[in-house]
């Protein structure tokens, strides 16, 4: 039905979805609280909170606190009225979890990794997560964090260096088998995306770096996710070390995280193995250099150990310079490093700050922070949930908004 050129019904859903959403992030809120933050009337929020409230969606909580005379009753989303899937699919392991409607984290699932079965772990992630809810129906949403780039359109991956695929339509596929919508996005953005609305949203410009056997950063710029044009914003992993072929001959340059990604530690502990004070890792492994992974340098550092110290300090360093570029690209004002490299604590932030204090003009660093993630590997996975919350809170209006960039959903 449409009015004047208006279509009516998308205006209904716009202003439902609207309410939903405002109602999602105030968590508990009042009929009247709810009219002012968005400006609808409150007899038209009172009659969507009527049509939600049938249907299941919305509940009441109780009367809310009031200045004087009769106390309003508030109200919140129905926990149990739907769920989503969140997915954080790395190299060596797939870490899902089932959200309900408030965003609570009420299951949880790791799947092993082995070999080249990537697809076999994340079915069997997204299966259990799945079979963990009573009424399968009420899933809405499966929301994944993947390794690579992303055709947005058809949600394939085009290439990945993590999982060694090329034109892999996992979109495609994961809706064939679960039959329900699918998002997909990087994880560093996710992960970028969830540190910030959990712990950070009073920040308008962060960075969040993913320091795995990759290296790759999520950005927010002014309460946005940035993607860019082509949707590689934030690929920072990616980013050439001119100073590794000063003379320009023929010789590859190494990128960032080839320079100090897990990559870069396990390549640096196998050059070195030999060295004598090369003692905790020898025993972790039982003197099998090919053996060592990234966990095992990380816990050797963290326990002092002089071989593992030096390396991470190797990697440290590297970092730090990639990160002052960081800052003159995106000029945030929080960094934030996360994946397993971070695992390795105030080593690790200690010595990335303080080259880059060496390599940063005062006036800069003076207005910077950098931390380490507080989410750590559940990052990405809550950023997954708050996306697919985003998603299924838009409003139909606006729904054709951001199609162009990197991340794809189903429909």
């Amino acid at each position: 039905m449409t009015k004047g050129g208006i279509d009516l019904r998308a205006l209904s859903n716009a202003n439902r979805n609207y309410v939903l959403k405002h109602i999602h992030e105030a968590k508990n809120i009042s009929r009247t609280e709810l009219a002012k933050a968005t400006g609808l009337s409150l007899s038209a929020v009172s009659r969507i909170i009527k049509q939600l409230m049938e249907e299941g969606y919305v509940i009441e909580t109780g009367e809310g606190s009031s200045s004087g005379g009769r106390r309003p009753i508030t109200i919140c989303l129905n926990g149990e009225a739907g769920y989503i899937i969140g997915v954080d699919f790395g190299r060596f392991k797939v870490h899902a979890g089932v959200f309900d409607l408030c965003g609570e984290l009420c299951f949880q699932y790791e799947s092993a990794v082995h070999g080249k079965e990537y697809l076999e772990a994340l079915y069997e992630a997204i299966d259990n997560c799945k079979e963990s809810l009573r009424d399968p129906s009420k899933l809405l949403i499966i929301y994944c964090g993947v390794r690579g780039f992303i055709d947005n359109a058809s949600g394939t991956i085009l290439y990945s260096t993590t999982f060694g695929w090329s034109n892999i339509a996992l979109r495609k596929l994961l809706m064939e088998r679960y039959a329900v919508t699918v998002g997909m996005d990087i994880n560093a953005r996710l992960a970028a995306l969830g540190e910030w609305k959990r712990l950070y949203d009073d920040v308008n410009d962060m960075v969040y770096v993913t320091t795995s056997w990759g290296i790759c950063a999520g950005v927010i710029s002014k309460r946005e996710l940035f993607r860019g044009g082509w949707g590689v914003a934030g690929e920072i992993g990616n980013t050439i070390n001119f100073s590794d072929d000063p003379s320009g001959d023929s010789e590859r340059c190494l990128n960032l995280e080839e320079r100090c990604g897990g990559q870069m530690l396990i390549r640096r502990a196998r050059e070195l193995w030999e060295q004598t004070d090369n003692v905790l890792l020898k025993r972790l492994t039982g003197n099998a250099a090919e053996k060592v992974a990234v966990e095992d340098i990380i816990a050797a550092a963290k326990a002092s150990d002089a071989f593992a110290v030096r390396i991470v300090n190797e990697a440290a360093e590297t970092l730090a310079r990639g990160l002052v570029n960081v800052v003159y690209t995106y000029n945030p004002s929080l960094i934030v490093i996360g994946g397993l490299l971070a695992e390795a604590g105030e080593l690790l932030l200690n010595q990335v700050w303080a080259k880059m204090k060496e390599l940063l003009p005062e006036l800069l660093w003076r207005q910077l922070e950098v931390e380490l993630s507080i989410l750590g590997g559940r990052a990405s996975l809550f950023g997954a949930a708050e996306a697919a919350f985003q998603y299924l809170f838009s409003s139909p209006i606006e729904m054709g908004k951001g199609r162009d960039n990197i991340a794809s959903y189903g429909s």
